[in-house]
C-alpha cells in the first residue's frame, strides 16, 4: 500500500497505516499502540488534533488533543508516560516561523550555553525553527535538545548546572527561574537517552528547587551529582548517584506514582522499567561499568568539572559516612531532599488496563517486602500526586512560556 496524504497536505510515512484515536474519550491517558517509538518521535499539530509519527509503526491521530486545556498524558504498553505539556512543547506553535531568517522566538532570553559538544546536536525552539549547536551556542526556555547516535553535548546554565546528554538523548528545557541572589527552580524533562548533571546554586537552594523528568520516574536533586540511562522500549532505565568534584556525596530520590527509592552513597543505583512500578532496590554500580553505561554524558561531566569519578577518591563527612555504612540516609538528610513538594499539580494518570495486565505479568527488580523500611513508605497510584509525570508552567526572569 502506498503513502496516504491528509486532507491537509501531510503525507503519512510507511506503508501508510494510520490509527486513530480520540482524546475526549481518554481517561487521563491516551494509549499508544506497542510498536510505536514515541519517545523519538515526531509530534505535529493539525488543527486541535496531534499526529505522532514514529520511524517504525504506524502513524497515530489523537483528535481533539489540543481542543481543550485538559489535555490527556500519553502512555506506552509498558507504563512509560509523556505528559500533556511536553507534549504541547515538542508539537510546537499552531504556525510555524515561515522564514529561516527568524531563528528564535521574539524576546527570547538565554538561559545557558554550550560548553563541549562531540558530534551532531540540534535544538528546536518553541517558533518550529531547529539549530544545529555549536561550541558557545546559547540555549532557550522550552528548547528540545536531541543528540545524534554518537553526539553528546554539554550545557552550562545561569546558576552555574552542568547538565550533558548523550546517545540519541531528547531533552527538554520546560522551566529555569534564577534569581542570582538566592532561589529559584529548573526542571528539564529527557525523554530518552544518556544524561547526567552536576547542580549548581538552583538545586541548593531548596529542597525541590530542581527536579527532572523522564517517562518512567521522576529525579529529585539536593546539590549533587546523577547520571541515568532512560530506556523506553521495555527495558530497564538506570540512574547512579556520583560523587561531587570536592569528594562530598549527596542525596537524590527517584520517585513514580508507586513510590521512591533514597540513593545515598557513591555509585549506588536503581532501575526503573514503568511510571506505575516502584523503581527497584539500590545496588552499587562500579565505577567502570557507569562510565561504560553512561558513555559520552559521563566523559563530559568529568571533563567540564575536572574530576575523575574514582571512588576511592571520595570522601564524606561523618553523618555521610555513617548513612551510607547502614544503607539508610539519616533524617536530616531525607529531610533536606523533597522532590514532591514543588513538583506540578497535574494529576497523575491511572495505568490503563492493558498496563495493569503487562506489570502483572513482570517480575520487579528486587523488590522486597521491607522495602518501605529502607527507604520510606512507598506511595501508591493513588497517593502520589506530588511526584508528577508533568512539570509546572516554564518560567525564567519572571515570564512564562507562553510569553516566549
Amino acid at each position: 500500500m502506498g503513502g496516504r496524504v491528509l486532507r491537509d497536505g501531510t503525507h503519512l510515512g510507511g506503508s501508510g497505516d494510520l490509527v486513530v484515536v480520540d482524546a475526549t474519550s481518554a481517561n487521563g491517558t491516551v494509549d499508544v499502540p506497542m510498536d510505536v517509538r514515541l519517545f523519538g518521535a515526531d509530534f505535529l499539530r493539525l488543527g486541535d488534533d496531534l499526529l505522532i509519527r514514529a520511524e517504525a509503526g504506524p502513524d497515530v491521530i489523537v483528535r481533539n488533543y489540543f481542543d481543550s486545556d485538559g489535555a490527556p498524558a500519553l502512555q506506552t504498553v509498558d507504563g512509560a508516560v509523556l505528559a500533556a505539556d511536553i507534549v504541547g512543547i515538542l508539537a510546537g506553535p499552531r504556525a510555524p516561523a515561515q522564514s529561516a531568517q527568524v531563528t528564535l522566538p521574539p524576546g527570547a532570553q538565554p538561559i545557558g550555553e554550550v560548553v563541549e559538544l562531540e558530534g551532531q546536536v540540534q535544538a528546536t525552539h518553541t517558533n518550529g525553527v531547529t539549530d544545529t549547536l555549536t561550541l558557545g551556542a546559547p540555549v532557550f526556555l522550552n528548547d528540545t535538545i536531541t543528540t545524534a547516535d554518537d553526539g553528546a553535548v554539554g550545557i552550562k546554565f545561569v546558576d552555574d548546572t552542568l547538565f550533558t546528554l548523550s546517545d540519541s538523548a531528547r531533552m527538554v528545557l520546560n522551566e529555569l527561574v534564577f534569581d542570582p541572589d538566592g532561589g529559584g527552580s529548573m526542571a528539564v524533562s529527557v525523554l530518552q537517552g544518556t544524561f547526567a548533571f552536576l547542580t549548581g546554586s538552583i538545586a541548593a537552594s531548596g529542597a525541590d528547587a530542581m527536579r527532572v523528568q523522564t517517562p518512567v520516574a521522576t529525579v529529585g536533586i539536593r546539590g549533587t551529582s546523577v547520571s541515568c540511562r532512560i530506556q523506553v522500549d521495555g527495558q530497564n532505565s538506570t540512574c547512579t548517584l556520583l560523587p561531587d568534584p570536592d569528594g562530598s556525596v549527596g542525596l537524590v530520590s527517584i520517585g513514580n506514582a508507586a513510590g521512591q527509592r533514597i540513593l545515598s552513597e557513591p555509585f549506588q543505583s536503581t532501575e526503573m522499567l514503568s511510571f506505575f512500578a516502584r523503581p527497584g532496590e539500590p545496588f552499587v554500580l562500579p565505577p567502570d561499568e557507569m562510565r561504560a553505561l553512561f558513555g559520552g554524558a559521563v566523559r563530559i561531566l568529568e571533563s567540564q568539572s575536572g574530576v575523575r569519578q574514582r571512588r576511592g577518591d571520595v570522601q564524606q563527612d561523618g553523618e555521610t559516612q555513617q548513612a551510607a555504612a547502614g544503607g539508610e540516609p539519616t533524617p536530616a538528610q531525607l529531610a533536606a531532599i523533597a522532590p514532591a513538594a514543588g513538583a506540578s499539580e497535574t494529576a497523575i494518570p491511572a495505568p490503563s488496563e492493558t498496563l495493569v495486565a503487562t506489570l502483572e505479568a513482570f517480575e520487579p527488580v528486587a523488590d522486597t517486602a521491607d522495602a518501605a523500611a529502607d527507604d520510606g513508605e512507598a506511595a501508591g497510584p493513588g497517593t502520589a500526586p506530588t511526584v508528577s509525570p508533568g512539570a509546572g508552567p516554564a518560567t525564567t526572569g519572571g515570564s512564562t512560556a507562553e510569553d516566549q
